[in-house]
Order: C-alpha cells, then sequence, then structure tokens
C-alpha cells in the first residue's frame, strides 16, 4: 500500500508552562507524497483496512520516530499513542510489547517515554487492559489518556488505568469557549487532575484564547498549532532540546 521510505514520523511539541518551553514531542504518522506530506489519520479510521496493515505501519512509525529520539535531549518527553485494542493478544502471554523492545534496542530510557492510549474500543475487559498497562509502568513508562472529554468510558478506563497525564480532546476545548457547561466539565476535569496527582494536557491550541482558557482552568501542558507547528525531523539529524 505504502513504500516504507514514504511513511514517516512528525514530532508535535508539548509545551509545559513549569519551564516555558518544549518538554516532550507526540509522534504523528505522515506519508511523504509527490503533493507534499499527509496524514495517515484518514488511512488509521478506514474500517476497510485491515487491523494487520495499521498496526504494521503504526510499530514502523514508532520504530522510525524512536531511532531519531534516542537522539535527544534527556529531558524530552516522546509520546507514542497505542490503540488499546491492540494489546488483545498480549493478553495472558509474557511476551515483550515491540514498543519496549525498541526501547531496549536504541537504548532509550523508559522513563522518556509517555504511552498514549487512545479512546477507542477494547475486546476484552477494562481489568486486563490495567494489567497490560501495568506493564508500561513497570519498566518506567509514563502513561496518558487521550481523548479525555469526548466519550462516555472515558472515567471508568481512567479509574481502571491509572494514568500520569489526561489529554483533553479539542472538540470539548473549543467548546468550553462556546459552551457554559463545557467550561465546567473542563474545569472539573483540572480539579480532579490536581487531585489525582496527575498533569492535565490541553490539545487543540490553536489560538490565544484558547491557551488563556487553559491558564484559568490551571492546565500545565499544551499542544497546538498556536504554540508551535509540528515539525518533520526525520530526514535530518537532529538533537531535540528545550526551547
Amino acid at each position: 500500500m505504502y513504500l516504507e521510505a514514504q511513511i514517516v514520523p512528525f514530532f508535535q511539541p508539548v509545551l509545559a508552562m513549569e519551564t516555558y518551553g518544549v518538554w516532550g514531542y507526540e509522534v504523528l504518522a505522515r506519508k511523504v507524497t509527490p503533493q507534499g506530506v499527509e496524514s495517515l489519520g484518514a488511512f488509521f479510521h478506514d474500517p476497510a483496512v485491515p487491523v494487520e496493515k495499521k498496526l504494521e505501519i503504526d510499530r514502523l512509525v514508532r520504530r522510525k520516530a524512536l531511532e531519531v529520539f534516542k537522539r535527544s535531549d534527556k529531558n524530552i518527553r516522546l509520546f507514542l499513542n497505542i490503540q488499546p485494542q491492540w494489546l488483545c493478544s498480549f493478553i495472558g502471554r509474557k511476551q515483550e510489547f515491540p514498543t519496549l523492545e525498541y526501547l531496549e534496542e536504541f537504548g532509550i530510557n523508559a522513563g522518556q517515554i509517555v504511552v498514549e492510549i487512545s479512546e477507542t474500543e477494547f475486546d476484552a475487559d477494562l481489568e486486563s487492559l490495567s494489567a497490560m498497562i501495568d506493564r508500561y509502568h513497570e519498566v518506567g513508562c509514563q502513561v496518558a489518556v487521550d481523548d479525555v472529554g469526548c466519550g462516555f468510558n472515558n472515567l471508568e478506563r481512567i479509574i481502571a488505568i491509572r494514568p500520569d497525564f489526561l489529554k483533553v480532546d479539542a472538540r470539548l476545548v473549543r467548546k468550553s469557549m462556546r459552551e457554559e457547561s463545557a467550561r465546567y466539565l473542563l474545569e472539573a476535569l483540572g480539579g480532579f487532575a490536581e487531585k489525582s496527582g496527575m498533569g492535565l494536557i490541553l490539545e487543540g491550541i490553536e489560538s490565544a484564547e484558547l491557551f488563556r482558557l487553559g491558564l484559568e482552568i490551571g492546565a500545565c501542558y499544551y499542544q497546538g498549532f498556536f504554540l508551535l507547528f509540528q515539525r518533520l525531523i526525520w530526514q535530518k539529524p537532529l538533537t531535540l532540546r528545550m526551547s
């Protein structure tokens, strides 16, 4: 479907208010074409694409990203998206997760990695999901729950996973500018994260107004095009540093 050389990782910065600089990067999958660089979002959400093919491309992106990241500043975190249903095949098995094998291969400290669990279906029970996530925690990885605020099973999943970070869905962030009830929910998530010792990350920060909103509700981390453009760094040597 795609040539391996066409598939590249993009790195979108995550900014921390504590340092006023880049704290980490989220890995995004992209395809290089003669017309330019395209997102692979449609590919991953297309039900006609076999799960095995999606997993193959995703692991390729993760491996390429980690190969770049091994040369990075040791204070930087890397966010890797993991679809929870991809963990089902590991339930009851001692086989190492591919991502953890990549970390060992490239000599990367697991403490620099944030495993981002997306809001998608998981065919097994939450107890099994929790056991799978514990395997990341046990080696030192941190865990984030993505798309918080856009689904009905998020709260139950958060309790089961016990994440280090909550990533608030961009749609809720934007809606908070228009609807009072959405603003109250965002404030409640901020309070919940603070009391639970979790970092709150706001996605989709595309304007000064949204950034101010985050400051008002006490978000610690921010991600979006208003702050910094995502960067293609796969094609040239680069050391990621705090800016």
